[in-house]
């Protein structure tokens, strides 16, 4: 009788198995690879609302090693802020003395001022402990305090933080000033608007109180109908008024060329008796519309100051000038009382 191999039994034994045996023999798992902790890489924008009848808070604005901070104001500031531990940030124009000092500084941050922009930017200028530097992380912070041009004062306490942690920017605003601003608005606008309307009130009395002292005063009035045409434009006098030292003369002007007739300077001269006229000085001219159109008709009145009405002005001539165009002149003589 044959004995049996050890091996080759082994070996048909291992064939007899069922092959989901085999497959339940584990396998040795090579280590995962190890995840690295997920960084909350999102810096926060703080918006910090300011009252500025309560100024007695400080606030804590968050900055680290190559992430500065900008914290931004509602007004311009004074120059320069009050800082205890920074240094300035020279200007790309500074003296190479300026620079060494700067780089020399033991100071722990770096504060960089823009107040016309009306904000300033913040970082470490030193390493704490944690990267190998020698301030304690605790320790790393110092005050600054920013005086507003409307003289809020603002004190921040800068702190070093990790990165995660640090502030992005920092936004403080004065929300009760815009309702200030649009209050204050308001309120202008209506005395503005009482004030206009009593100017207005005024003004008409005025004028009502002026036309009846000259109704008072001695006055006469003459009819007048003296025509003059010049290139198709024609001005015509109607009407002569006196009171006191005041002459006025009423008139119209029609265009009846194509063009349109600006009505520009109007001016004035008087005669006693059969002298030479000359020149009153005017007072005022009115016309209903300036512009001429084609067939289009304005009505002016012109006053002059003839002085002392003892003087008997009693003659006089009106002369109008074209503004522009053609430059036309007309001359309405012979006018009396």
């Amino acid at each position: 009788m044959l004995r049996p191999i050890a091996g080759l039994s082994l070996f048909l034994f291992a064939l007899s198995l069922p092959l989901p045996a085999l497959a339940a023999a584990p396998k040795a798992d090579a280590p995962a690879p190890a995840t690295p902790a997920a960084e909350d890489s999102d810096r926060s924008i703080r918006t910090i609302p300011l009252n500025e009848n309560k100024v007695g808070r400080v606030y804590r604005v968050k900055t680290s090693v190559g992430l500065p901070v900008v914290v931004e104001f509602p007004e311009s500031f004074d120059v320069p802020v009050t800082c205890g531990d920074c240094a300035v940030e020279p200007p790309d124009s500074a003296s190479p003395d300026a620079v060494a000092e700067f780089t020399a500084s033991p100071a722990y941050f770096i504060v960089s001022p823009h107040p016309e922009q009306q904000f300033l930017a913040l970082k470490p200028k030193q390493y704490p402990t944690s990267m190998g530097g020698s301030i304690p992380d605790e320790d790393f912070l110092t005050t600054i305090t920013v005086r507003l041009k409307s003289k809020v004062s603002i004190t921040l306490q800068v702190e070093y933080a990790p990165k995660a942690k640090a502030d992005a920017r920092v936004v403080f605003t004065l929300p009760e000033r815009s309702k200030e601003t649009e209050y204050v608005r308001d309120t202008l606008a209506r005395e503005r608007a009482a004030l206009e309307a009593a100017y207005a009130e005024r003004i008409d009395s005025g004028v009502q109180q002026g036309l009846l002292l000259a109704l008072v005063e001695p006055h006469q009035c003459a009819s007048a109908s003296t025509r003059v045409r010049t290139d198709n434009l024609v001005l015509e006098v109607s009407e002569l008024c006196r009171f006191g030292s005041r002459v006025f003369l009423r008139f119209a002007v029609e265009n009846r060329s194509r063009q349109t007739a600006a009505l520009g300077l109007v001016a004035v001269k008087g005669a006693v008796g059969g002298g030479e006229p000359s020149e009153l000085p005017v007072i005022g001219v009115k016309f209903t519309q300036e512009d001429l159109p084609f067939n289009g008709t304005a009505v002016g009145v012109v006053g002059v100051d003839v002085g002392d009405p003892t003087t008997a002005v009693s003659r006089f001539e009106v002369s109008l000038t074209e503004r522009s165009g053609k430059g036309r002149v007309l001359t309405a003589k012979g006018l009396d009382f």
